[in-house]
């Protein structure tokens, strides 16, 4: 069951989740406020909250993605649209969380949907529904068993691509290292980009590629300082040969979480669009995808 819908997608959505220092405010006290909420003067520290063990999170999950697929043939060009979609709502428990890790060892997920658009455009539900998913990193590797027994390849493998690694660059990697003020550009260190870049499956430049953040928004609530991040990452698409595939892609992705490390809640929002160009027995194949995804996470007791 198909929960992340395209990789590019997964990539900032995995790295960053929806994972939440106190901000360090400075600036004059007469300045007007910053458009959307927050001091235009002031400093903010950002730092999401990692996951911990013992903690517990409701999570809902949607997506869909279109692909156009255009084929240039003798004939003339073919162009044929596929719309996929997908929704998860489980009860994540975190069991093991070692310190400094990008992601839990070892966690379980209660299924209540798990479903996808099939072939033929109908929903089709998981096979893990009303289950116990277990995630456990045996050595370098995860599994995945839902009641004690292995899931299908084809239901592993966005597991598979979740836990993958794309999940070597921990959040904080991607943050700003000071204080910032909202709208403030930062980049993130060339090291993690070059990292995310490696966990494509395509041939992607990361000399050529970038990303960009922001903190757009700051305010109170329920105690705690939030956040609003946006993300926009640019990828160039870079294959040797007249094969290719050649391309690019924007991942833009929003953080609604807190920033004070408080708390693992937050509502994150992904669009993909990007187009690859690749030529298969001297066929020219175009691929346009459009994608979003949308999560929520809320921890319980």
């Amino acid at each position: 069951m198909s929960r992340r819908v395209v990789p590019l997608a997964v990539l900032v959505a995995a790295v960053l989740g929806c994972e939440g220092k106190k901000p360090a405010a400075g600036g004059g006290g007469g300045e007007p406020p910053a458009p959307g909420g927050g001091d235009a003067a002031a400093t903010y520290a950002v730092k999401l909250r990692e996951k911990q063990a013992g903690e517990k999170y409701e999570v809902t999950e949607s997506g869909s993605t279109t692909t156009t697929t255009t084929a240039d043939l003798p004939a003339g060009k073919q162009t044929k649209a596929d719309t996929r979609t997908y929704r998860a709502e489980y009860t994540e428990a975190v069991l093991e969380q070692p310190a400094g890790a990008a992601q839990p060892t070892k966690l379980t997920r209660q299924y209540r949907v798990a479903e996808r658009t099939g072939d033929k455009g109908k929903p089709v539900a998981a096979s893990f529904v009303g289950k116990t998913v277990t995630v456990e990193k045996k050595g370098e590797a995860y599994t995945f068993k839902a009641d004690g027994k292995d899931l299908p390849p084809a239901e592993a493998k966005p597991f598979a691509d979740e836990f993958g690694s794309a999940r070597k660059v921990r959040p904080q990697d991607l943050l700003p290292k000071a204080p910032v003020k909202l709208n403030e550009p930062w980049t993130p260190d060339p090291a993690a980009v070059k990292e995310l870049a490696a966990a494509l499956n395509l041939p992607v430049s990361a000399e050529r590629s970038k990303m960009t953040g922001r903190l757009t928004r700051v305010y109170p609530k329920d105690g705690r300082q939030y956040g609003v991040i946006e993300v926009r990452t640019e990828l160039a698409v870079e294959g040797k040969g007249s094969a290719g595939p050649t391309g690019s892609f924007t991942v833009e992705t929003t953080l609604d979480t807190p920033i004070d490390g408080s708390s693992h809640e937050g509502t994150m929002r992904v669009n993909t669009t990007g187009t690859l160009t690749t030529r298969q027995k001297g066929v020219e194949i175009q691929l346009v995808i459009d994608a979003k995804q949308e999560r929520a996470v809320k921890p319980v007791k």
